[in-house]
């Protein structure tokens, strides 16, 4: 049995981590828990969500490393709007490739927090690009209202993958999903994993090649692979 705590963005992505991925990882004996970063503490009051700099998440995460020393840990951030003083943000910056330069992100924060036991995770670009791996399960979801399938498909053709819907900041995918959908913005903490989970992991996997790379550290971490 492998542990794994994962530190994420939002609360998105804390219940896809909860409902969708952790059932999946379980099958494999990977048992993975998640929780927002830490962003303040007041009392006996915890506030979490959101990156509004680099060092809310490194503090968390070098926190729970410490209470925490027989379990891995990787993160769940979104490239888009990541804060600037990220390590290797600039860097990152001049890379075409959004493969690369999510790769130059993860490499400088797994250098900086210096631990074997952290595997950095940065979603390209957000957590709505998973969900455009399979349009017809988000226009099901809404009742394909307004003809809502062919104008995703629209979206998600003009893109090599879902991984790449991002072609400025005002066009990330949640953006483009909220222009089909104007209530997603909403509804996104709900209906967002529910719509993943009617995808699947393996679905997702298949579509978006950095989320597939990530799956596959952790069941490598736990012996899987």
């Amino acid at each position: 049995m492998t542990r794994v705590n994962i530190i994420v963005e939002g609360q998105t992505e804390e219940t896809f981590v909860r409902d969708v991925l952790a059932p999946y990882l379980g099958t494999s004996e990977v048992y993975v828990a998640a929780r927002r970063v830490l962003t303040s503490k007041r009392g006996d009051k915890y506030f979490r969500g959101g990156l509004a700099n680099y060092s809310l998440p490194k503090r968390d995460i070098e926190m729970w490393l410490s209470h925490d020393r027989t379990a891995w840990l990787t993160t769940m951030f979104d490239f888009y709007r990541l804060p600037s003083d990220f390590p290797g943000y600039e860097a990152a910056l001049q890379c075409d490739d959004p493969y690369e330069a999510v790769s130059i992100l993860e490499k400088s924060m797994k250098s900086d927090l210096g631990s074997q036991r952290v595997l950095p995770y940065i979603q390209l670009h957000e957590f709505e690009a998973y969900l455009f791996s399979d349009v017809t399960s988000i226009s099901a979801h809404f009742f394909d209202v307004c003809g809502l399938k062919e104008k995703l498909e629209v979206v998600r053709g003009s893109f090599l993958s879902p991984e790449h819907i991002n072609s400025d900041p005002d066009r990330a995918p949640s953006k483009r999903l909220i222009d089909c959908v104007p209530g997603y913005g909403y509804l996104k903490a709900s209906s967002g994993p529910i719509i993943a989970g009617r995808i699947g992991i393996d679905t997702i996997r298949r579509e978006c090649p950095h989320f597939d790379s990530w799956i596959k550290q952790l069941l490598a971490v736990g012996g899987r692979l």
